[in-house]
C-alpha cells in the first residue's frame, strides 16, 4: 500500500527491481540481468543495445532525409561551414548503405525511395531480433 508520506509521489506505488535473483538466490550476471521498461516488458541489455543501435541508425537516415529536402529547397544553405558538414557527416554514415541498395532499384525518374526501404530493412530487423530473442 501507500504510506502517508509518499501520497503526492507518482512513483509512490512503483515497484522498482533493483536485484534481481535466480530461484537459489544467487545474483544474475550483469549481462544477463533484465532491465524493467516502463511498458512493463523486461529486457537483456544486449537486446537493448540492439534497438538502441537500430532506433539511432533510423533517426541518422530520417535525418539524412529531411536535410536533402531542406538543403534541395534552399531552406539550408550548403554554403555555411556547419551545413556542410553536418551534411557531409550524415551522407558519411549513409551513402555505404545506401549504395547496395541502390544498386538493386530501378530508376524512379528522381525520387529516391532508398532511405524508406532503408528504414523497412531497420524495423523488420528490429521485429526479428525482438521475435528470436523474446
Amino acid at each position: 500500500g501507500r504510506h502517508s508520506s509518499n501520497r503526492h509521489s507518482p512513483f509512490a506505488s512503483t515497484q522498482v527491481r533493483w536485484r534481481p535473483t535466480v530461484a537459489n538466490g544467487d545474483n544474475i550476471p550483469y549481462l544477463l540481468r533484465e532491465t524493467a521498461f516502463p511498458n512493463g516488458l523486461f529486457m537483456n541489455p544486449l537486446l537493448w543495445l540492439v534497438d538502441l543501435l537500430i532506433d539511432i541508425a533510423i533517426v541518422v537516415v530520417v535525418a539524412q532525409a529531411i536535410m536533402s529536402w531542406l538543403i534541395h529547397f534552399g531552406i539550408l544553405q550548403f554554403r555555411h561551414r556547419i551545413v556542410r558538414s553536418l551534411w557531409e557527416a550524415l551522407n558519411r554514415l549513409t551513402e555505404p548503405v545506401y549504395r547496395p541498395i541502390r544498386r538493386y532499384m530501378p530508376d524512379l525518374g528522381g525520387i529516391d525511395i532508398t532511405p524508406m526501404l532503408l528504414i523497412i530493412g531497420l524495423l523488420f530487423l528490429q521485429r526479428l531480433v525482438f521475435s528470436l530473442l523474446v
